[in-house]
């Protein structure tokens, strides 16, 4: 239980891109934490983050710099009669939650969409991007990751910055500094664009938990950056049930790089390292058949 929480670390990798501008301070360096979805997926609940914020104080990890406990999707109920986001039952007090996590000296992440819905299928922040950033900063939020997943169906990549300025100018407009964090997979040169949209960071598919960076003078199209430009990953093999950079992952005898975009369900299946143990017998054998991982016995 252990190895498989200290899975979820990672160096927030969706690590900041942007170089933080001179008037907004807010994460000049890699924010670094934790995140529910490797461990729990959709099955996170408040006591869980509590638990998680625990940890992170006894075990050291809070005096290393990993201050973030991030809540990822599914913690979104519905909305009320005046548009307003609430948390689900998993969540039922999440300004309590957020006062629990800053009593610990951290600050509390959250996640939503551009889109109807988030990619598990929970209410999105179209529509009502200003009431999301304001219930965020009332309930005391320190991080939004954005996940562009539930905007695919809706808009085109064309659209993208304009789509992430709107949430930028919501969040600025609350007061509050809350770390943005632009999940959008590195595409449309978020580099050039992110820090005009009030972005702090961004990321792409298989970017957290890469520990390889080197420098490059450049970004190209596709590239992951890291906290400032000239940064980039470097595709390096690491222990056993971490991500790899370039959307693969690396479970001891095996590794496998996702072909395409995959369903959270199967996505989580990538990162049961019981499931990867039965391997074949198990689900992730079934997503090779079909075309959509690609698995290599490395001894």
């Amino acid at each position: 239980m252990r190895t498989r929480f200290f899975l979820s670390f990672f160096a927030l990798f969706f690590v900041a891109i942007f170089p933080a501008r001179p008037q907004t301070p807010l994460a000049p360096t890699p924010p670094m934490g934790w995140n529910s979805w490797n461990h729990f997926a959709c099955k996170v609940t408040a006591a869980d983050v509590r638990g998680a914020a625990n940890a992170i104080v006894s075990n050291g990890m809070k005096e290393a710099g990993y201050i973030y406990v991030n809540i990822d999707d599914t913690w979104e109920g519905e909305r009320d009669e005046k548009g307003n986001i609430r948390s689900n039952k998993k969540f039922p007090d999440m300004k309590a939650l957020a006062d629990y996590v800053h009593g610990k000296g951290l600050k509390l992440g959250i996640y939503s969409s551009p889109g109807p819905n988030t990619c598990a299928g929970y209410e999105g922040s179209y529509g009502h991007e200003e009431q999301d950033a304001r219930s965020f900063a009332a309930w005391g939020i320190d991080y939004l990751k954005y996940d562009w997943c539930g905007a695919r169906t809706l808009y085109g990549d064309g659209e993208m910055q304009a789509i992430y300025q709107k949430m930028g100018d919501a969040l600025r407009a609350t007061g509050r500094p809350i770390v943005y964090s632009l999940c959008q997979y590195g595409r449309e040169d978020v580099w050039k664009w992110g820090p005009d949209v009030g972005g702090n960071l961004t990321g792409c598919c298989g970017a957290r938990q890469d520990r390889g960076l080197v420098r490059d003078d450049h970004g190209p199209p596709g590239i992951c950056l890291g906290s400032h430009p000239g940064l980039r990953q470097r595709r390096r093999g690491i222990r056993s049930g971490h991500r790899l950079g370039d959307g693969q992952l690396s479970h001891g005898r095996y590794r496998v790089r996702q072909l395409g975009h995959l369903h959270p369900r199967d996505q989580r299946h990538l990162h049961d390292l019981d499931g990867w143990r039965r391997y074949r017998m198990g689900p992730v054998q079934q997503l090779e058949r079909q075309g959509r991982v690609h698995v290599h016995r490395t001894r």
